[in-house]
């Protein structure tokens, strides 16, 4: 931001992840807020490592938009659903605890963004944060790097229906996406788009395995694949298995690729879905091992002293390890073997 207003004593952004908003205003001297987060899906990881990540790059305050909170329900309770624009509830509400915990730790007039005291170990899946009081308290995070801004995927497998008769296939996407049954093109919505829904007819019989092909991409808003049916008789819903089946069991065989063009080059990895059935929101899809990722061991940088680190798994607040240990000053290497999908380091200075 340019010329702020004096009158101006706190700075908000929608939205502000990652959060360089901090750093590129900075020099305003003012308070900056992450405010009215959202439209991300609806699980609540991306929430949670948005709010840590932004507090531990030094912002002031972190809003969410919760749209657990509705008329009828003002005690914040209204269950979060495939298909909501944002998330939010109770879980979500304690992981926001957690933090408030964490941060309680440090005197956050004296506290700031200390990035620089982190020297090594950060694996490329990850990225790093530090804050805290120098030569006291140090919290460090740690998270998966964000998804590719556009990808594509690619479901194959069988669709075995349970009864005969004329059913509905209906999809929900944001942005293109298309469906083939037995090679017979059903659903063609190829475009850049916000969310909508295509459906087409079509007569199956009960018992009876369909080919079926879905593809999709995604090119910025709100990530959105939904393939959902309406059966004789029935209310529209999702296909799940056991009406989707594969080479590998039930579900079906998705590839995932960066950028939009179903390129084999730009293939990032394959897993089976028991559903198409997902509202990225801007976060996008992860791999199987992004919430297994591999071994952090950041090097950071300490002066002498007695200290204790300890980590903490920021879903819950509980301990994953715990040490205290004498240091000569220098370089120091905290290995965690387990960070499904982030973790958090908090490193003390003891008497």
């Amino acid at each position: 931001m340019t010329n702020v207003h004096p009158a101006v004593s706190i700075l908000n952004f929608h939205y502000a992840s990652p959060p360089d908003a901090l750093a590129a205003n900075a020099r305003h001297g003012r308070p900056i807020g992450d405010n009215e987060t959202g439209f991300r899906g609806t699980n609540d990881a991306p929430y949670r490592m948005e709010a840590w990540e932004f507090l531990l790059a030094g912002g002031a305050l972190f809003n969410h938009l919760d749209y657990s909170f509705i008329p009828g329900r003002e005690d914040g309770t209204h269950p979060i659903r495939s298909g909501t624009p944002g998330g939010g509830g109770p879980a979500l509400r304690r992981q926001f605890r957690v933090l408030r915990d964490f941060l309680a730790e440090f005197a956050l007039a004296e506290s700031r963004p200390l990035e620089q005291i982190i020297v090594g170990g950060v694996p490329a899946s990850h990225s790093a944060r530090a804050y805290g009081q120098p030569g006291i308290r140090y919290g460090l995070y740690f998270r998966p790097v964000s998804t590719p801004s556009s990808f594509s995927v690619r479901w194959t497998g069988f669709l075995i229906p349970d009864m005969d008769g004329e059913h509905i296939l209906h999809t929900l996407s944001n942005d293109g996406i298309r469906v083939w049954i037995d090679g017979k093109t059903l659903i063609d919505n190829w475009t850049d788009h916000g969310t909508v829904e295509d459906a087409a007819p079509i007569r199956l019989t009960k018992g009876r395995r369909y080919g079926l092909k879905v593809e999709y991409f995604y090119n910025g808003g709100d990530a959105t694949a939904r393939l959902l049916w309406t059966r004789p008789g029935k209310t529209r819903e999702p296909v799940r298995a056991p009406a989707l089946a594969s080479g590998n069991g039930p579900g079906l065989q998705g590839e995932y690729f960066s950028g939009v063009q179903l390129s084999g080059s730009q293939r990032l990895f394959a897993r089976t879905d028991a559903s198409v059935d997902f509202s990225w929101g801007q976060e996008g899809p992860r791999r199987p091992q992004d919430f297994h990722s591999p071994t952090l061991a950041p090097v950071v940088e300490l002066p002498p002293g007695k200290w204790t680190v300890a980590w903490f798994n920021p879903f819950d607040g509980s301990i994953l390890s715990e040490e205290t240990f004498v240091h000569l000053g220098g370089r120091k290497t905290f290995p965690i073997s387990s960070v499904a999908p982030d973790a958090v380091c908090l490193i003390r200075a003891r008497p």
